[in-house]
């Protein structure tokens, strides 16, 4: 179980690490739709697994989350500042949603999950002790 605990720990650094490296190479507009779609897809996605309790269901629905509110915010730009419809923002706001809805599949585990680790653990156990009697 350390072990596992051990990758995740790595894997959250280095990620911690490339976001920090990307940071700084993105305008600030792109930074605010990416936080947004980031924002936006954590509250899609949690609400999408309270409801369903499904984790595949949840992914799908933060990334529509992102998408939607990425593509509202960008007809409301057009319409109001008279821009064009700007593809680069709505895939910021988009990248920001798969961000948070793959961390949250990966981080996330279902009760059926955790049952059956512990009936594993338990088993093991029990076979431990008795080839420990029997030895």
């Amino acid at each position: 179980m350390e072990r596992y605990i051990t990758r995740a720990y790595w894997k959250f650094i280095i990620a911690t690490l490339l976001t920090c490296n990307v940071y700084s190479q993105f305008e600030s507009d792109k930074l605010s739709h990416f936080l947004g779609g980031y924002s936006s897809g954590a509250l899609a996605y949690e609400y999408t697994y309270q409801k369903t309790k499904n984790k595949n269901k949840a992914f799908v629905g933060g990334l529509l989350g992102s998408l939607v509110v990425g593509s509202a915010k960008e007809f409301y730009d057009s319409k109001q500042l008279n821009n064009s419809f700007d593809k680069n923002d709505l895939l910021a706001t988009f990248t920001g949603g798969l961000i948070v809805s793959l961390t949250f599949n990966i981080l996330k585990k279902n009760k059926n999950e955790k049952i059956h680790n512990n009936l594993v653990r338990n088993y093991r156990k029990y076979k431990r002790k008795r080839a420990r009697k029997k030895g």
